[in-house]
């Protein structure tokens, strides 16, 4: 009597590596533009936040320097900016005439670069 060994298969098949590429395909075709999505919402809201804090900090300026108290000139959007921290890689940019002391103007701000958004952030921040 003869005992015959099978070779233990190791591995997978073809048919079931063929399977898990169908499911990482369908799952990439679901998933990509949702996650596309998500990070141009993600970079709109950034935008927002800060225009929010510059607007913020040309608003605390301007009563800073009204009452006396170490207020500074602010008389362009690239000088409101300043007041604020932005991270790199935005840029801020006047859509309304110049400030001057108690006028209220219009900015907008924006990625820089390919990373620009095709409609920027407009807010409004007040002369000094």
């Amino acid at each position: 009597m003869t005992l015959k060994h099978r070779k233990q298969q190791a591995g997978f098949t073809l048919v079931e590596m063929i399977i898990v590429m169908v499911l990482i395909g369908i799952l990439s075709v679901v998933a990509l533009p949702r996650y596309l999505d998500y990070s141009a919402t993600a970079k709109q809201k950034a935008l927002q936040t800060a225009a929010n804090a510059i607007s913020a900090a040309a608003t605390a300026n301007y009563t800073r320097k009204r009452t006396g108290l170490n207020g500074v000139a602010v008389t362009s959007c690239a000088a409101a900016a300043g007041l604020a921290s932005i991270e790199s890689g935005m840029a801020v940019s006047a859509v309304s005439a110049s400030l001057s002391s108690g006028v209220i103007g219009q900015c907008s701000i924006n990625y820089t670069g390919s990373s620009a958004l095709s409609s920027p952030v407009v807010f409004s921040v007040i002369g000094a």
